[in-house]
């Protein structure tokens, strides 16, 4: 297409520098210290970065500014992308790089949006190679190729694919707000002023067993196909790694009938509160969904004396007294005996159900806004690849303004 060109990554960018290398804090220094590890589907919540000790000079060598991009250069995470979008104290270790695209040539916001596409996911893996620890440098990583519209056409696609991604995180930061919102009405009704050993009347002290019930789960063999790729969703523990929200809506795997019927627990109703029980424990999320599990979850039914409200928070608030109980030499894991023998403070059931309406209204809007972030996400991956190859721009002004 006229007035487009081909480049590499290298000869658009007026720097490409490694990290700085330092320890972690979370002493404020005045000087964020961003890690791969900070960096989550191409988002960063600066609230959760830590700091860093740095001197002048070195913070003028390493800061990041608007519009810079960092790729994470080792592990898993190799390729991992994002753009800084605020203007913070900020420095960036040196397991990531840091590409700062010449804007005579590229718009850095137009490239960060290639680098989130599949041609940057396949080169990528073409770097890895199925090796154990992978990992790429400066050099290797400024070899990709990418095509560049004439600079005004880069602004009005980064314009379009940006206002998506904006709303997507104020969406997020929504919910978090919310979610804030439920927990302190959580720790007022059962946490402030309560003291164990001098219970209000109406409370009692008990176990888990005695208000919950829970099931484990299982994986139908992978070398099975037939029990794969069917329509009913799968979850493991990587489902909730990265997850914005308390509920689960989708699952990366599905089972057919056949896959099905080799998971004991079966299909657990909407509702079901679930808790990663190793490798990490204390994921926990709300299944939306009629979901079946693996065995690395303990799910607590929808069914149970405490609301899925109630169980979310309760879980929360006493994921350090899960992890006593839990055991395991290769890595910790707590078995479903010993979840239900943890001991807990019941309160009684009306207060439970005070509680739940007093919550209703913000769960109601984080699970709307959950839906609408969904939504959101596959149009924008829709129309990324689109607009990165110049198809439909003007019906795609259209797509945006009816998605927001």
């Amino acid at each position: 297409m006229e007035g487009w060109n081909s480049y590499s990554l290298g000869e658009i960018c007026q720097d490409i520098s490694y990290g700085y290398t330092a320890s972690a804090t979370k002493r404020n220094t005045g000087c964020k210290f961003l890690r791969i590890t900070d960096i989550q589907d191409a988002h960063i919540d600066w609230a959760s970065v830590p700091y860093c000790e740095i001197t002048k000079s070195e913070f003028e060598k390493n800061k990041l500014e608007i519009g810079d991009i960092v790729i994470a250069r080792t592990g898993n995470s190799t390729g991992e992308t994002s753009i800084i979008k605020d203007d913070i104290n900020a420095v960036f270790a040196s397991y990531l790089i840091r590409f700062r695209i010449d804007r005579k040539i590229a718009n850095p916001l137009y490239v960060s949006f290639v680098l989130r596409t599949n041609d940057w996911r396949n080169f990528i893996e073409s770097i890895k190679g199925g090796s154990a620890q992978p990992g790429a440098n400066a050099k290797i990583l400024s070899t990709f190729e990418l095509t560049c519209p004439p600079l005004p056409l880069q602004h009005r696609i980064a314009e379009i694919l940006g206002a998506l991604d904006d709303k997507i995180e104020l969406n997020r930061q929504m919910n978090q707000t919310l979610e804030q919102m439920a927990q302190a009405l959580y720790k007022h009704y059962f946490v402030d002023d309560i003291d164990p050993e001098n219970l209000p009347e109406g409370w009692r002290n008990g176990k888990l067993e005695e208000v919950v019930k829970i099931r484990g789960g299982g994986t139908p063999s992978t070398m099975e196909s037939k029990f794969w790729n069917g329509s009913i969703h799968w979850t493991s523990p990587k489902d909730l790694a990265n997850l914005k929200s308390p509920f689960l809506i989708d699952t990366e795997s599905k089972l057919t009938e056949l896959g099905l019927k080799k998971v004991s627990s079966g299909l657990l109703p909407i509702g079901t509160v679930l808790l990663s029980s190793r490798a990490p424990i204390g994921y926990i999320a709300i299944a939306d969904i009629p979901v079946a599990i693996n065995q690395g979850y303990i799910a607590i039914l929808p069914d149970s004396s405490f609301s899925h409200q109630f169980i979310y928070f309760w879980l929360k608030n006493n994921i350090d007294l899960i992890i006593q109980y839990a055991n395991g030499s290769t890595f910790l894991e707590i078995s479903k005996k010993a979840f239900r023998e943890i001991e807990c403070i019941i309160p009684p059931n009306e207060l439970i159900q005070k509680f739940i309406e007093a919550v209703q209204p913000q769960f109601d809007l984080i699970n709307n806004s959950t839906y609408e972030i969904e939504n959101l996400t596959q149009t924008r991956d829709y129309l990324l690849p689109k607009l990165i190859s110049g198809d439909f721009i003007p019906s795609a002004l259209q797509t945006i303004e009816q998605a927001l």
